[in-house]
Formats: C-alpha cells, structure tokens, sequence
C-alpha cells in the first residue's frame, strides 16, 4: 500500500507571556537599582540622581532590544514554518490528485468458464450458473473455456481472436471511426499479433504503440498514459488472457478480458488500486474511496477471491454476498485485471453507479479498487 506523504510536526506557537516578562525586567530594575545604589555609597558621585534614574532607563532600554530581536526571530521562524506549511500542504494535495486519476472505461468484455456470451456473465450475480467442473492436465487442476479448442497456445490465440470479434461487435455502428492509440496486452507476442491481425481484417488501423502487462502495476502506467499522452478519439484497449499465468497450487479458469478506453457519458471511472503487504485493510480501503471521491460505501462490492473477500468483512468494501471465484479460479497475476472488467460489466449491464473490487495476487497479497459511473468527469 502506498501512503500519503507525512512531513515533521511544527511546534506551535507560543503566546508570549507578558507577566513572566514585566517580573524579569522588574527584577533586573531591582538589581541595577541595588549595584547603583552600593557604588554610589561607596564612592563620591556628584549627580546621584542621574544615575539612579539611569540605573531604571537602561535595563528598560536593554530588555526592550533583546525583545525586539526575540520578536523578530519569533516572526522569522513563523514565517518560515508557515511557507514550509504551504509547501506541505500542496504537496500532500498534489500527491491526492495524483493518486485520485482515473481512466473512463467504455466498455468491457470477459470470455472464460461460462463461454463467450456476455448476457450469461451480466446475470452471473443473480442467477448464479453452477460453474464447470475442471479437468487435470499436467498435474494442474484447470477450467477450460468452452469456446476454445487445442492446445494451450492456440488456444491462446483464439481467445485473442473472440476477443478482437466481440470488440469489433460492439463497435459496428462506429467501425469507420475506430483509431487505437495503445494496446496493452497480457499474453503473448503471437496472441496479440492474432488480435491486431483480426482487426487489421476488418479495417481497423494497427495500434500506435503496445505495452505488455506484467503484473499490477501497468495499472499505472495505463493510467499515467492516458493523461500523458492523450488524444481526442483515439481508443486504448486493455486486454489479454490468464492462459500462460502461473499458478503452483490451486485451479486456474481459462479467462480473456478486454477494456476499451474511451471517455463518454456512460463511461465508468477505474482508479488507482492499492495492494495490501499485511497492512490494516480498514486503512487501505479507505485510501481507495478517498482515490475515488465517493462519501458512501459503493453500491455493491465484489471478489473473485474467497480469502481476499474475507479480509475486507470489516471495511467499506464488504463483498461477502458477492464472491465469483468459482468462474475465476484462484489467483494469478490477470486476478486484478479480471475483476476490473468483471465488476465495469456487471456494473454497465445492472445500473449499478459504483462498484469496489477485489481480487487475490501473488504470494498471498490481496488488492484492491474502486470504479463508478461519474457523468461529470
């Protein structure tokens, strides 16, 4: 988890106390008055009077100098610790903002243990479909995709190609009109060369630029990109599969998503993600709703990890009632991913405004985010 910049506390500032300082001057009156009066007596001084009065004016003169220069160092010192303030305070508000960036996804689209068709994975939460029972090969417990035939690597690449044919489904009244800044890509070369290939066959120019994604953190880059380099109507399209993720122990379900970039009034805002390294989860998940603006808890909260789920009961992002694992299998390095897309459609195709989500990740980490439907942005 990463946390907000934290700046050294400033002492406050001390009143200045009037009594204490009237008492001090009185007493060093006291003592000039006394030294004054013991040399006099002492010694033949023609104009007593004029030292005894200058023996009250002058520690007066003294004490006044030394409190001016301790005024002014006082302001001095308030007035540098107010610009550090200002500093910090702009700082911390600069790194919000930062962290707060989202990026509009426009659609987005999941083919893994329940087929291709995207109506059956929109009702998934309410009809709750039994899931498929998995088969063993090579040792690994797996859930195959029933769209897809062959072996590992074709089936790769026909899942880059269901892909591709979906996207281009769901674009057909704008086909003329689609340009792709960026592809971002989890898989392989010649999955991705299969989806720019298909899109190529339907006069869809290839991609400016491609970014493999390899592990959560290219949700970062996604998203500083978008803003870095963005261009007006130029679509960015986030996808791949878990085909070739390892997994050592557990069950991988064979899954491919696709996001499409592209900001418009239905769009639903995905912000940054936080990672949890066994930090407190309350803390963590309200870092995400603060990413995301929302006062509320989101309407509704969903994992695709049991474990992960359980570690969030206590916070805004109880998911409980909302577990899929078992059309998603344990974790891999696509979980977040996956539960992006999964939560973006489930949300799109049910009205639902905002949505948290959570998935498992590597070495029994647990992430976590927050997307919603912001027709202001």
């Amino acid at each position: 988890m990463r946390y907000p910049p934290r700046y050294p506390e400033f002492s406050q500032d001390k009143p200045i106390n009037w009594k204490k300082l009237l008492k001090w001057m009185l007493i060093l009156i006291g003592l000039s008055l006394f030294v004054t009066n013991v040399i006099s007596s002492n010694s033949k001084v023609e104009n007593k009077y004029f030292i005894l009065i200058s023996s009250i004016f002058i520690p007066i003169f003294i004490s006044s100098f030394l409190f001016l220069i301790y005024l002014f160092l006082k302001t001095l010192n308030n007035h540098n610790n107010n610009l550090f303030k200002k500093q910090f305070d702009d700082d911390n508000k600069k790194w919000w903002l930062y962290h707060s960036a989202s990026i509009p996804i426009k659609d987005a689209i999941i083919i893994g243990s329940l087929g291709e068709n995207q109506h059956k994975w929109h009702q998934v939460l309410k009809i709750r479909p039994v899931s498929p029972l998995p088969i063993i090969e090579d040792g690994q417990e797996r859930i195959p995709c029933s769209a897809l035939i062959g072996n590992k690597k074709n089936r790769e690449e026909m899942m880059a190609k269901l892909l591709a044919d979906h996207f281009i489904n769901g674009e057909e009244n704008n086909i003329d009109n689609i340009k792709i800044d960026n592809i971002y890509w989890k898989g392989s070369q010649s999955s991705l060369n299969k989806f720019i290939e298909h899109l190529k066959s339907h006069h869809i120019l290839p991609p400016l630029k491609t970014i493999f994604i390899d592990s959560v953190n290219t949700l970062d880059t996604i998203i500083d990109n978008y803003y870095l380099h963005y261009k007006a109507k130029y679509y960015n399209l986030v996808g791949g599969s878990n085909i070739f993720d390892d997994i050592n122990t557990g069950r991988l379900a064979e899954t491919g998503f696709l996001w499409t970039i592209f900001p418009n009034k239905d769009a639903y805002y995905l912000h940054r993600c936080e990672v949890s390294n066994n930090e407190n989860t309350n803390e963590l998940a309200s870092q995400i709703m603060k990413y995301s603006g929302i006062e509320n808890s989101p309407e509704v909260n969903i994992s695709i990890d049991t474990q992960a789920s359980y570690s969030f009961l206590s916070t805004q992002l109880y998911s409980a009632d909302n577990i899929v694992q078992d059309y998603f299998g344990n974790s891999s390095c696509s979980s977040p991913f996956l539960a992006i897309s999964f939560s973006v459609l489930h949300c799109m195709n049910n009205d639902i405004s905002s949505c948290g989500w959570i998935s498992g990740y590597y070495n029994n980490q647990y992430i976590a985010g927050v997307i919603h439907k912001d027709e202001n942005q």
